[in-house]
């Protein structure tokens, strides 16, 4: 029985937004958060706090993710290699309970807790992440749990060191005995969790729980300072190291071994194209563009700060448009704060169409897309690619809408479609959404409005116009 105790290659050119060289040092307070591009590789670093941030390389078919601590103005990143790390799983599941959601999965026992009467099956292995268990990919679903497990064999009893880390709420038992509980949401770390495990002579198994809340899904392990295991990879298994230095505007970075010259590439700013777009003739404009503190006249909640240049920030809770709104074409200018971390909740807020239909906002600059990053249509569909820019960068988001088709008797004759451009790039192309999303009112409506959220982070909005459809077409 087990304890439950809860205790690419990337051209620059095929950028779609504009590029502007950086100046010596990054805008704003972090020296280093930015996108870094070369001529086979592009990174975005990012400030995870403590003083750790993390960088995600693309170089060809090839992807890692290195973490590392400034010191003097200098920060330097390193990737372990694989050895050590686990990359031949088995998975049980997904498994559910009604009236559960995800991490509140986390503490209900499943059949792979006990012992016995579970089918696993192995877990295909990712070719360019092999020490990543990409639970998404091989299992799929939401508002679930899966169970990985490994089977490492010991030449001895020994103590071991082992390192764990999921996207969502996880824990881990090394042979029945629960050793890591972790409630948080965030990007992967695969060493966020360290603990000394005993090892036995023989078989042990390593076992994960996992749940699943409508976001990525990836889990990894890895045990160190063991010798002579089998079931774990060698020193030729996997990927190699990696590691980097940022110095200024110039990442260097590459494999630790070999004798190829590192990647060289520099900080280059996107600025989106249609940022400060003006309104058409015709628009119904929501936040105008000024050099002054604008009006709320538009929206419902006075309690709103407004601040100089037309920037208005949330507070109070959410606001509507005061006009109710079908088919539709929206630009909206937003900004997330500065908040470093690695938790899936900051600067959080969302646009809602017909306060029904969630686009995401979120500071989820250099992670994965999923169905909970800027810009998704809200645990419905993910971005084709994840195109946000750093924390205190303005960005732009452009939204075709057309309202749900109702018959007579009110009842849904065709869904509502969301077509989001994000930056200058087209990252959601005419999604049907056949229910409301999270926090929406049941029910479809030809007209509704448009509502921003307050999810308690100070973001910023500013540049918010609406093109109404002349007349809903069928």
């Amino acid at each position: 029985m087990y304890d439950t105790g809860m205790n690419t290659r990337v051209a620059v050119a095929a950028m779609s937004a504009v590029l502007v060289v950086a100046g010596a040092r990054a805008e704003g307070p972090d020296p280093f958060m930015g996108e870094y591009y070369g001529e086979s590789a592009q990174a975005k670093v990012a400030p995870e706090g403590d003083g750790v941030w993390r960088a995600g390389i693309v170089a060809g078919t090839t992807r890692v993710e290195l973490r590392g601590r400034a010191e003097g103005g200098r920060l330097a990143l390193v990737r372990p290699a694989d050895e050590g790390c686990v990359i031949a799983w088995e998975v049980a599941g997904p498994f559910r309970q009604e009236g559960k959601g995800g991490s509140e999965l986390l503490g209900v026992s499943f059949p792979p807790e006990a012992a016995g009467g579970v089918a696993w099956r192995p877990l295909p292995a990712d070719p360019a992440r092999p020490s990543v268990a990409n639970l998404g990919a091989g299992v799929g679903g939401e508002d679930c749990v899966a169970y990985l497990r490994a089977r490492i064999t010991s030449p001895v009893d020994q103590e071991a060191g082992l390192e764990c880390g999921a996207t969502n709420p996880m824990m881990a038992w090394v042979n029945g005995v629960l050793v890591v509980t972790d409630w948080g949401m965030r990007a992967l770390d695969p060493a966020r969790n360290r603990v000394k495990v005993k090892l036995v002579k023989g078989a042990n198994t390593l076992m994960l729980k996992v749940t699943q809340d409508g976001y990525s899904w990836t889990a990894a392990a890895a045990i160190r300072g063991a010798r002579g295991l089998t079931g774990v990879a060698g020193p030729a298994e996997g990927q190699p190291a990696w590691q980097g230095t940022l110095e200024g505007t110039i990442l260097l970075v590459g494999p630790s071994s070999g004798a190829a010259a590192p990647l060289r590439l520099m900080r280059i700013p996107r600025k989106p194209p249609t940022l400060g777009l003006q309104p058409p003739k015709g628009a119904v404009v929501l936040l105008p563009v000024t050099d002054d503190a604008p009006s709320l006249k538009a929206w419902t909640n006075r309690d709103w700060k407004v601040l100089p240049g037309g920037v208005i920030e949330g507070g109070g809770g959410d606001t509507r448009t005061k006009r109710e709104f079908g088919d539709l074409r929206m630009h909206l200018e937003f900004m997330t704060p500065y908040q470093p971390g690695a938790d899936r909740d900051r600067g959080n807020s969302g646009v809602y169409l017909q306060d029904r239909y969630e686009v995401q906002i979120l500071e989820t600059f250099g992670l994965d897309p999923d169905p909970g990053v800027c810009g998704a249509i809200y645990r419905v569909a993910a971005p084709k690619v994840e195109a946000s820019l750093p924390m205190l960068a303005w960005q732009a988001l452009d939204i075709d809408f057309r309202a749900p088709r109702l018959r007579k008797d009110g009842t849904v004759e065709r869904p509502a479609v969301i077509t989001v451009v994000q930056n200058g790039t087209p990252i959601i192309d005419g999604v049907s959404v056949t229910h409301q999303t999270g926090g929406g009112p049941e029910g479809a409506v030809k007209e509704g409005p448009i509502r921003l959220q307050d999810h308690g982070a100070p973001v910023r909005f500013r540049n918010i116009w609406v093109m109404p459809a002349a007349s809903p077409s069928r």
